[in-house]
């Protein structure tokens, strides 16, 4: 009901406004009601636009125990948290126990996101086939274009893994998760090619934007491009006027040794916010919190202020992909309810 009203509100007055008005009407209240937690430190991918590239090596790998898995799923209850995300910094296949962790959210009742490269999508069919929101990074419509961005995975791989994965649903008669597929544009990205190879295979194609990498350096949040981007991603400007996030506000984030991470851009988890053992209500009312919070709420950001959100692309890129996509939907007028993209409107 709350996030009903919310929508309602902010369709009135904007999001900005929404996010003003909150804050003023409760300026101590703020409850996660979201939880991502990183259950696999490691991935199989050497993606060129990672932040995982930039990551210390004791936080490239690992898994997260039983143990802490369980407190995260307890204190999500005690929390009133119903949305769990599995990913973060790596591949949550990967992890030896996935199977059992979605049996463990299942029988809570949780709502389950997850976010995956699909190079593992056949050995996990069932588990996966029980997810809420399934969605699949990948950037590629063929061999070239996917490998030059996703090292070492193959890309008849990861595509006959979607298929063998769509042939599972059809053949079970269960519940079927929203599957959508991620595309991070770049300069190369050829649009047509992507949407006609995939909008048959899929609920949901996402089109973002492959921004420059987020690391936290020196107290505060840097954007860099890496060496291998140089003159591929699209071009940047500012974004004027107010900055908001929702993540220090409605978002909890835990690494998978338990330590909290600011949000999913925070990689190495390098902001010190404690371990999820302290509890959430804890956490999210220390000090360090509240002072990222009251940023936001004066607009005197500092720790966020260079973060990679708060940057869009160019109008004139801007328009380029929206008449790119609305010859698209002319041509098929179904895409329209099956492309979403937040940063332009195709209605």
């Amino acid at each position: 009901m709350k996030k009903v009203i919310k929508k309602i509100i902010e369709k009135l007055i904007g999001e900005k406004n929404t996010f003003i008005l909150k804050n003023k009407l409760f300026p101590l209240k703020a409850i996660p009601n979201e939880m991502i937690i990183d259950i696999s430190g490691t991935c199989n991918a050497k993606c060129s636009f990672c932040a995982r590239n930039y990551m210390p090596n004791d936080r490239k790998k690992g898994f997260m125990s039983e143990e802490t898995f369980r407190l995260c799923i307890e204190e999500a209850k005690q929390a009133g948290i119903k949305k769990i995300r599995l990913y973060s910094t790596g591949e949550p296949l990967l992890h030896p126990q996935f199977d059992l962790f979605i049996k463990l959210l299942k029988s809570e009742f949780f709502f389950i996101v997850i976010s995956t490269n699909a190079s593992l999508l056949d050995k996990h069919l069932e588990s996966v086939s029980l997810i809420d929101i399934v969605q699949f990074s990948v950037e590629g419509w063929d061999p070239e274009s996917y490998e030059e961005l996703r090292r070492p995975l193959k890309f008849s791989k990861i595509y006959n893994n979607i298929l063998q994965f769509n042939d599972f649903l059809n053949k079970n008669d269960t519940p079927r998760p929203k599957r959508m597929i991620h595309l991070l544009l770049t300069k190369q990205t050829e649009l047509r090619k992507y949407i006609n190879l995939w909008k048959d295979l899929i609920d949901e194609i996402r089109v973002d934007i492959c921004y420059p990498t987020n690391i936290f350096k020196n107290d505060f949040f840097v954007s860099i491009i890496p060496d291998s981007l140089q003159n591929k991603l699209l071009d940047f400007e500012e974004i004027k006027g107010l900055k908001i996030c929702q993540y220090p506000f409605e978002v909890i984030t835990v690494s998978w040794d338990g330590k909290i991470s600011l949000c999913c851009l925070d990689f190495a988890a390098n902001l010190e916010l404690g371990y999820m053992s302290s509890g959430i209500r804890n956490i999210y009312y220390s000090a360090n919190f509240n002072k990222i919070r009251n940023e936001f709420r004066t607009q005197n950001l500092r720790t966020c202020k260079k973060c990679m959100i708060f940057k869009m692309i160019s109008t004139d890129d801007k328009n380029k992909i929206k008449n790119s996509l609305l010859e698209l939907t002319k041509e098929d007028v179904s895409l329209k309810d099956k492309i979403h993209c937040d940063f332009i409107s195709l209605k």
